[in-house]
């Protein structure tokens, strides 16, 4: 084989500690130096001893066919030097005219088995500056300003194959990305990235901008922001500190546990598209639970603080298919159950469209610029539901005074605006003697349709006199505690005037969503409830009626003027008979 040949194709290790490097801290900068010279333009890895620490004082500028097996040993930037743009090292990346360009080259390099830290805490100390492909795999950066950064201006600087794994990031400093990735093209990997550190630390994981294919897999922690991006994917991400920003991007969001709490980050996910790309690129959100971290310590004790949101969306498409919150109480977690997750269109308040029938559109839904469809097009509830009793239990405490208290539930289907229910059995009571010790818990009947509806829970201290009324939208799950001013659900209980419950129209058995309207099965037009223009109410017990020569059926009734309930005319045709 031609020398020449041989050279470009095989790996060369040379050891830094043939160049003078120290590895007790001091500045080590000119043993990279001669190690890179030393491989003259060869492919080859720079070994590390894992047991050394090696001081940078001078920017090292890596070519794009070396790499460095650091063995686990440490890496500390020193003042005195020039770090260029606060970075130790350029990879795959050099300087022309004070330009920072690609190296160039088809070789991949790979730095792994890593520890950067930075113990003299040096102002905007950052780790790596690359331009083309490469490799980090299992680094450690403890206190550094930033760990990787992928630059790019233009549709120029595209450049494929970055792979990142198990890189972890604590106590970090700044507020800017630890990972800030610009224009890369295919074969973009991120895989177990996990930030950590006290309260006050950097937990600004991920930043993508004009990317176009990755995918971000196991991470956990840590705010990640997508722009301008195509065709990437974030999967079983735990994140317990962080939010998620996603602008005029083309995102999938799969199988995502994340926590929440108001002190960290207001809104857990939002999704945008800039005014001029409006409606942005579709993103899917897939099986992703919002759990909220809301000690019962931190709750205000009244029936008026609005709740939060879990989601804001503006200008977007959005596939949702099961989307839910979750309380995180000092609970038994095989008790409880999931509900619909909250949604804004204007980031200040939850989008009363949404709530109006979130059960079905946290399970599968399609929102086009604030407009919500859901595939899930019909239920069917020919029965009542069962509220059990309401035994209580020795599992957390009452916010409420001792003494008895009545529940009485309906299960509403559709929008709950057109007020189309049955009801949840009869009254229960239960008997808190003990608040600081006991809890009413509340056990729902379970039948596959109640996972689409709506439940309207009321309560009171008389019988049938109900002074308390909250709303759980049913995402899983059949059990509920009540813990005094809010559930164990996380809804809050609102006051109302002591009374009965309210009526509904509770003679209906099915109910069809068509776009923004609803058709009804029933005997006759509703009596109450707010009603669209275009709503319909299929008769359940049609018959042939009229004389001989023009007998007809009467096929259902039409809402023609939208109101409470609005004007309706009946819909018949002709038999011929």
């Amino acid at each position: 084989m031609d020398k020449q040949i041989r050279d470009q194709q095989f790996d060369f290790g040379v050891s830094i500690s043939q160049f003078g490097a120290a590895g007790d801290g001091s500045d080590d900068t000119q043993a990279f130096l001669d190690a890179i010279d030393k491989l003259g333009g060869k492919a080859g890895t720079i070994i590390l001893n894992g047991t050394k620490t090696y001081g940078i004082k001078n920017t090292v500028k890596i070519p794009h066919n070396v790499s460095i097996e650091g063995n686990l040993a440490k890496i500390i930037p020193l003042s005195g030097g020039t770090l260029t743009g606060g970075f130790l090292f350029y990879v795959n990346s050099t300087l022309q005219n004070s330009t920072i360009v690609k190296w160039g080259g088809e070789q991949v390099p790979t730095i792994q088995n890593l520890k950067f830290e930075n113990p003299h805490q040096l102002s905007d100390a950052k780790a790596f500056y690359t331009r083309g492909k490469t490799n980090f795999r299992n680094i450690t950066f403890r206190g550094v300003y930033k760990g990787i950064l992928k630059e790019g201006f233009s549709d120029g600087d595209y450049s494929d194959m970055m792979h990142l794994e198990k890189l972890y990031f604590v106590n970090c400093m700044g507020t800017d990305p630890l990972i800030d990735i610009k224009y890369n093209g295919d074969g973009l990997f991120i895989d177990r990235c996990h930030t950590a550190g006290a309260a006050d630390s950097n937990f600004n994981l991920l930043n993508l901008e004009y990317c176009n294919g990755g995918k971000i897999a196991g991470c956990i922690n840590g705010d990640i922001r997508i722009n301008k991006s195509m065709g990437v994917s974030i999967e079983n991400f735990h994140c317990e500190h962080g939010k998620i920003h996603i602008i005029s991007s083309q995102v999938t969001l799969r199988d995502i546990y994340h926590w929440y709490h108001k002190d960290y980050q207001p809104i857990p996910l939002t999704i945008t598209g800039a005014a001029n790309d409006k409606p942005s690129m579709p993103c899917i959100i897939e099986n992703y639970a919002v759990i909220h971290l809301r000690g019962r310590t931190d709750q205000s004790k009244n029936y008026t603080d609005p709740d939060y949101f879990d989601a804001y969306f503006k200008n977007t498409n959005v596939k949702i298919t099961n989307f839910f919150r979750r309380p995180q109480f000092a609970l038994d977690p095989s008790f409880g159950m999931a509900t619909a997750a909250k949604i804004s269109f204007d980031g200040t308040k939850i989008s009363e469209q949404w709530e109006n029938a979130s059960p079905l559109y946290s399970k599968d839904s399609y929102i086009s610029d604030n407009r919500i469809f859901t595939s899930i097009n019909e239920a069917e509830f020919t029965r009542n539901f069962v509220l059990f009793g309401v035994p209580v239990t020795n599992h957390t405490s009452f916010d409420e005074a001792a003494g008895t208290y009545y529940y009485q539930a309906v299960y509403y289907f559709g929008p709950v605006d057109r007020e189309v229910g049955r009801w949840g059995g009869g009254e229960q009571s239960a008997h808190v003697t003990n608040p600081a010790a006991q809890v009413p818990y509340l056990n729902v009947s379970y039948r596959p349709e109640m996972q689409l509806s709506k439940i309207r829970l009321y309560r009171g201290k008389m019988a049938g006199q109900y002074t308390h009324w909250v709303d759980i939208p049913v995402g899983n799950g059949v059990h509920v505690y009540d813990l005094g001013y809010f559930l164990s659900t996380g809804e809050r209980w609102k006051t109302r005037s002591a009374g009965p419950v309210g009526s509904f129209n509770s003679t209906y058995t099915k109910i069809r969503m068509e776009g923004d309207n609803v058709a009804v099965t029933g005997p006759a037009i509703p009596t109450q409830g707010s009603w669209k223009k275009g709503d319909r109410v299929v008769n359940e017990n049609r018959a042939e009626l009229g004389t001989v020569g023009t007998k007809y059926i009467v096929d259902g009734w039409e809402c023609i003027t939208a109101g409470a309930p609005g004007d309706w005319v009946e819909r018949r045709f002709l038999t011929g008979n």
